[in-house]
């Protein structure tokens, strides 16, 4: 069975050999104009993150694009958006190391802070979220399961504040993370078991979920992506093996049916490693790492429906595309 460590070790090979042939062009380092920019996107092809106008459609080029040797990417593929503090929040899968950029930084720009080292227990990071309210970064790994806790200002070779890891936390490849600021819950999609776990912020150590969405009925296969809508309640599910978007409520528990999945032949889904929503324009964003593109649909839409639009096509450089986040409002 192919596991997820060794497809994105595959993905790692792909990536190199991508860059070597095509090389990146990631701009010329002067922050572009506009006040709608919201969509960021992290590119494992290429390792770049490519910002989008909230209306992009198409073959569109992106407004701004960070990438290349100062940005010091090895495979960059999972992101966050700090809207309040205006950071971008990159995770760095194969360096194990979180690097943070400006979200009005455009070109080849080093990152402003960077966390990596041995101290720092991070080890093949897959998902990132943070917290505003208590300045912390919050980091799922993939190769030790365990979610770990930074001071969202922390650098360098520093240990976490908190780790959440053990037999008892269920978790099993973490695939992605998300902060429920409102109800003090960290939310995890676990790949290895098909499982969506729950605990408190503040928890530590090996301690049980406080909540989990398992079994056959909630459709979770492979979940490589998750997003929380905190205005309508609820978790959204990205899952690679059977090409789906699934949404849940944030208070579900147990073998529990989705409220709506978005899965078939017309919503053009397929290699799904991230997915976002937007709330204040209800609409959720997926993308699909073998097409290299962003898919857009109405926040409430159900079944095999067709996207709303899609962003495709070699001005986008969108390349290999993993994680996604969305700001309503460009910070």
């Amino acid at each position: 069975m192919l596991t997820k460590k060794t497809f994105l070790s595959l993905l790692v090979i792909l990536t190199f050999s991508l860059i070597s042939s095509t090389g990146c062009s990631p701009g010329n380092g002067a922050p572009a104009s506009s006040s709608t920019v919201g969509i960021y996107v992290a590119n494992g092809g290429n390792s770049t993150i490519t910002a989008y106008d909230l209306s992009a459609s198409g073959d569109t080029a992106p407004a701004r694009t960070i990438g290349g040797t100062n940005a010091g990417f090895s495979y960059m593929w999972i992101l966050t958006v700090d809207a309040v503090n205006k950071e971008i929040i990159t995770l760095d899968y194969n360096a194990n190391t979180i690097k943070v950029f400006n979200t009005s930084d455009n070109g080849d720009v080093a990152p402003k802070r960077t966390i990596a080292g041995a101290s720092t227990g991070l080890d093949y990071p897959t998902g990132v979220a943070v917290d505003t309210t208590n300045n912390e970064i919050i980091v799922a790994n993939d190769g030790n399961d365990s979610v770990t806790i930074f001071n969202r200002t922390d650098s360098g070779n520093v240990a976490p504040v908190r780790t959440i890891s053990g037999a008892s936390t269920g978790l099993a490849d973490p695939a992605g993370v998300v902060l429920d600021a409102a109800n003090g819950e960290i939310i995890v999609a676990n790949y290895k078991d098909n499982s969506v776990t729950v605990y408190n912020r503040t928890d530590n150590g090996d301690v049980a979920a406080k909540r989990t969405i398992s079994g056959a009925s909630t459709g979770l296969n492979k979940p490589s992506a998750i997003a929380l809508d905190t205005t309508n309640g609820e978790i959204l599910v990205a899952n690679y093996g059977n090409s789906s978007i699934r949404v849940y409520s944030t208070s579900d528990d147990g073998n529990v049916a989705p409220l709506r999945t978005i899965s078939g032949a017309s919503t053009g889904l397929g290699d799904l490693w991230g997915v976002a929503v937007d709330s204040t324009n209800n609409e959720i964003y997926a993308t699909n790492w073998g097409g290299n593109t962003v898919i857009v649909f109405n926040r409430t839409d159900s079944g095999d429906v067709a996207p709303v639009r899609t962003i495709t096509g070699a001005s986008t450089n969108l390349d290999g595309p993993g994680g996604i986040f969305v700001v309503p409002v460009e910070p």
